[in-house]
């Protein structure tokens, strides 16, 4: 029997993300520390939307509910241009920062543009006090997925 916090597959890397997610959230709970438990929050949602695994090209748009089929859509041209497992893929010094920039980035930069200005000046704050935090989590998250696939840390930070 495989264990899914062991396993290199999909259910194991989510299962991996939600427990050290949970574990950080009850440290940042006792130490009323806000910006760790917005690097817990992170953790399982990076590894559920911008996942090193975002490069497999062979997902199709056309089968699951709608956010999976949109989910894909968005992550279609990047799948095309990346190899799976490559460094643009499987590393912490391109791959997370090439996955950062060419999809949730969008996500944080639109609500900015379509916000009146009170409202923009007060979720621009609040990008700022947690920005180190949310990449904290982002880091967590894809150095949990590659340890994983079973990267050492040459390959965890450089790729294969």
């Amino acid at each position: 029997m495989k264990y899914p916090l062991f396993s290199s597959n999909r259910p194991g890397h989510v299962f991996a993300a939600i427990a050290v997610g949970t574990l950080l959230t009850t440290v940042a709970i006792s130490q009323r520390n806000h910006g760790l438990l917005v690097t817990a929050a992170t953790i399982p949602i990076w590894e559920l939307i911008a996942t090193p695994d975002v490069d497999i090209d062979t997902r199709s748009p056309r089968r699951g509910p709608w956010y999976r089929r949109l989910w894909v859509l968005w992550w279609k041209p990047y799948a095309k241009m990346v190899s799976h497992r490559s460094r643009w893929s499987h590393s912490l010094l391109l791959g997370l920062p090439a996955r950062f920039f060419c999809g949730p980035l969008i996500f944080l930069v639109l609500p900015v543009l379509l916000l009146p200005g009170p409202q923009r000046a007060l979720l621009i704050s609040f990008y700022v006090a947690y920005w180190p935090w949310v990449l904290r989590g982002c880091l967590i998250s894809d150095a949990l997925h590659l340890l994983k696939d079973g990267y050492g840390l040459r390959e965890i930070i450089f790729g294969k």
